[in-house]
């Protein structure tokens, strides 16, 4: 059934399809994103662009690496040694954060991105990027102990760290929203 539409709705729609030509075209953005890889000197991006290490860890003695494949941002934790899918990690070096492995006929070396902070101008302009940052020498951090006690005691023990985590958590928030009165009192002054 094909009835016409009643002039307001017509006058509405007629409206709505012209409101994407009278926009004004979008300014151009900053050319220097902090979220944008670094890049060598001939402007291509540092590193393999396709594979991303998401992180090292130790299981049980066997070193595993996160791989991350951008083109489906999909992500495996591979054991040194094994493959998945076409990677294979050929070795890990948790000291450099580094790790080497062979993505079909390729063999490419990943490193671990770190965060950097760069602090801004005024309250709550702090910006966060990533950038290849070589991590200072950290003492090792000793393993933890095997859990201890029945199963019944360890989730007590569990609940009270739990709960000790929201209590620091809320100390650091007070703490935070009076530095932030401390600040804007001083700002007025």
């Amino acid at each position: 059934m094909n009835r016409p539409l009643p002039l307001p709705a017509a006058l509405g729609l007629a409206l709505l399809l012209a409101l994407p030509a009278a926009v004004a075209p979008a300014q151009d953005l900053p050319g220097a994103s902090p979220f944008v890889p670094a890049a060598d000197r001939n402007g291509v991006p540092a590193g393999d662009t396709r594979y991303q290490l998401g992180g090292i860890i130790n299981n049980g003695g066997k070193l595993m690496a996160s791989i991350t494949r951008l083109s489906n941002k999909q992500s495996y934790w591979i054991v040194v040694g094994e493959t998945v899918g076409e990677i294979t990690v050929l070795r890990c070096d948790p000291d450099k954060d580094q790790a080497t492995i062979r993505a079909g006929s390729e063999q490419l070396t990943l490193t671990l991105r770190h965060p950097v902070v760069q602090a801004g101008t005024g309250i709550g302009t702090t910006a966060v990027a990533t950038a290849d940052v070589p991590r200072p020498d950290a003492a090792p951090t000793p393993p933890l102990p095997p859990p201890a006690g029945p199963p019944d005691v360890q989730e007590r023990e569990a609940r009270m760290l739990v709960s000790d985590l929201l209590d620091i958590g809320q100390q650091h928030r007070k703490a935070y929203e009076e530095a932030q009165r401390k600040a804007a009192a001083e700002k007025k002054q």
